[in-house]
Formats: C-alpha cells, sequence, structure tokens
C-alpha cells in the first residue's frame, strides 16, 4: 500500500497477507460488478439459462452469450448444450479441493495466493507469460471423425474430461475469444490507473537509491515527467522470447547475422531479384517458391 506522509514524500506500507474471507468478499463485489455489467449489455444468463435480450445485440453478444450458457449458436446443434464426455469414476459429488487464499462463486474463481518479491524479474516474467496464455494448447485437441475433441487440463466437479465440438461450435468459442475493436486488454486500477494522481510517483518508486535497510522507502517529491525507459525490444528478441526462435542464427554456419535494412521500393527490390537470378514479377500463389537461404545476402555475419 502507499501512503503519502505529511512531507509529501510517497512511501510504501507492505501489508499482510489476505485472509480467505476477504478474498470471499473481493470476490462476491466482483460477481455482483460483472452481473450487473452483463444485464446491462443484454448478455447475462440467469440460473435457468436463459439470456436477457437488449431488443439488438451484436454478433459478438450473442457469441458471448452462447459461450456463458454452454449451448451452440448456430449449426446443426443450435441452442443444445456442448457434448461432453465423462470419467465413470468420477464423483459429482465431490468437494473441490482450493488452496489458500482463494475462492469460487458461481462459476467466478479468484486466486490471491501467489506473490512476486521486489526485482525478481525473472518470477514475474513467469507470472506473465501464465497470464498470457492461449485460450488452449493444440496438444489437446484430436480429431474424432467429424467432430474435435478437446482434453480438458484437469476434470471438472461433474466427471467431465473432454468436450466435444462441431467445428463451427469451436469456432464460435474462439471468436468470442476475440476482443472488440479499439478495447484496452490490459486495464490498470488504484494507484496505477491511466488518471491516477501517484501514478507518476508509483511507476518510478524504488528507482532512486534509499535505504536498503529500512523496510519503508521515503522517495522524493519531485519526478521527471517520463522516467527513461529501455529502447523497445527488437523483432528478433520478440521471436526468441516469445517463441523460442532465434531468427538472427545463421543455418549454414550458425553465425550471428546482422539486421541493415529494410528495402521497401518496388523498382530496388525488383533490380535486386533480377541480379540473383530471382523472378521480379508476382507469381500466382500455386508457383513454387523460391528456394530458402537468398535472404542470407541481405544480413551480415559475424
Amino acid at each position: 500500500m502507499f501512503n503519502e506522509g505529511e512531507d509529501g514524500a510517497l512511501r510504501f506500507l507492505p501489508l499482510p497477507a489476505p485472509a480467505d474471507r476477504h478474498v470471499a468478499e473481493v470476490l462476491g463485489r466482483v460477481v455482483a460488478g460483472v452481473t450487473r455489467l452483463l444485464v446491462r449489455r443484454g448478455i447475462w444468463v440467469d440460473a435457468d439459462g436463459e439470456c436477457a435480450d437488449d431488443g439488438n445485440p451484436s454478433l459478438h453478444d450473442r457469441l458471448n452469450a452462447a459461450s456463458i450458457r454452454q449451448v451452440a449458436l448456430s449449426g446443426p446443434r443450435a441452442q443444445r448444450p456442448i457434448a461432453r464426455i465423462r470419467s465413470r469414476f468420477a464423483n459429482p459429488n465431490a468437494v473441490e479441493i482450493r488452496g489458500r487464499r482463494s475462492a469460487r462463486i458461481d462459476g467466478f474463481d479468484l486466486h490471491a495466493n501467489t506473490t512476486v518479491r521486489a526485482n525478481s524479474r525473472d518470477r514475474l516474467e513467469r507470472l506473465c507469460r501464465y497470464l498470457l496464455r492461449p485460450p488452449l494448447s493444440e496438444g489437446r485437441l484430436e480429431l474424432r471423425g467429424d467432430k474435435i475433441q478437446l482434453e480438458l487440463e484437469s476434470t471438472w466437479r461433474d466427471g467431465t474430461t473432454h468436450l466435444l465440438f462441431e467445428p463451427s461450435e469451436l469456432l464460435e468459442r474462439l471468436a468470442a475469444l476475440v476482443p472488440r475493436p479499439h478495447k484496452n486488454l490490459v486495464l490498470y486500477h488504484g494507484v496505477l490507473a491511466g488518471n491516477a494522481r501517484w501514478r507518476e510517483k508509483v511507476v518510478a518508486h524504488g528507482r532512486p537509491s534509499g535505504d536498503a535497510d529500512s523496510p519503508v522507502v521515503a522517495v522524493p517529491t519531485t519526478f521527471p515527467r517520463r522516467a527513461p525507459a529501455r529502447p523497445n525490444p527488437t523483432w528478433a528478441e520478440l521471436m526468441r522470447r516469445g517463441l523460442d526462435i532465434d531468427a538472427l542464427d545463421c543455418p549454414k554456419c550458425h553465425g550471428r547475422m546482422r539486421f541493415i535494412a529494410a528495402i521497401l521500393r518496388p523498382s530496388i527490390i525488383a533490380r535486386i531479384l533480377q541480379s540473383l537470378g530471382l523472378p521480379s514479377a508476382p507469381v500466382a500463389p500455386a508457383a513454387a517458391r523460391a528456394p530458402p537461404g537468398h535472404l542470407d545476402d541481405y544480413f551480415d555475419v559475424a
């Protein structure tokens, strides 16, 4: 928690871990807020599976409503539940075992037992990778005849281990995950909100040198408008970190390639292709592509 003293200095006060009841209270407020939002947008689903209708819901709203109801929106199984494959050994009345500082209400889950210590960049990166993971893994998809089977990461309480989709049903689920245009995917609240009065101080907190032995660090009240940031990572760094692909590794000698320039003028591109003996005119999609390796001439191998 951040607190501003009488001298105007911003201080960070560590708080104890929340109790289980506090996590449940926060989740209860989240559920109430999300419920009001879904009702206002006309895509709320009640206990009977009925969806509220605002008179003219968009396709995106209808996809979200079908996803919440676990039914198909179109296709041969329209308005019917998604097929489930259950284990005969599962006990549908079994109580789900949950860890500390976690709660579950009406299908909403809140887990507040993960912490990242200050300056622990590797653990912060692992947490971000977990939060940004894709909705499903391709390895858990299997084609079963004309249907697609999805293996669940963990067995549901009713014993469901797999979901069986029609192709159109799976596309509907994936389309519901596509964000709306011009919507922010990452939202900041509290002192990190865009218009928060302390945002500049909080972002710069800990960067000036202070007393490392004191748990409460005072931060000066004068800060630069924007703290100096490292340059944006290159596309090669992003591919290596995100996809584990080293695009600058030479496939011939495994030396390090260096990007020189991006050539965008069509006339220059045509002249380069002609000098390499490659066709400079657009080719049909069915035509064979040029053999790989010619792009190595545009890189400088160290």
